[in-house]
């Protein structure tokens, strides 16, 4: 039986926040496109490539707006992509899919 997702995120540590859209956090949680952006608000001068934005907020606090408040305790994405992935692996449903493949690969190469 197949996890839910919502349910395998919590279970790991990533619990969706209320008011947010659960594909949002998910994408938030393992994109390190994210993890640019964050370093960039926070260290634009470190970073040629950086955006400049203008904003009333400081870089600081605008990067916890943008991340879901000052409270932010989650790991570094590549952090949580490990956590998530090691979970998979250890995993009753990446055995029986693993299973499967194997199965199909069988049928395909007769």
């Amino acid at each position: 039986m197949c996890v839910p997702l919502m349910q395998f995120f919590t279970v790991n540590g990533f619990p969706c926040p209320s008011m947010r859209n659960p594909s949002d956090h998910y994408l938030r949680t393992i994109n390190k496109d994210f993890d640019k952006v964050s370093r960039n608000l926070m260290f634009p001068s470190l970073f040629s490539d950086a955006p400049v934005i203008s904003t009333k907020l400081t870089n600081k606090s605008f990067v916890q707006e943008i991340e879901g408040g000052s409270d932010n305790k989650y790991p570094s994405t590549a952090k949580a992509i490990d956590i998530l992935t090691r979970s998979y692996k250890a995993s009753n449903t990446c055995q029986e899919v693993a299973m499967q493949v194997a199965q199909i690969n069988r049928m395909v190469s007769n």
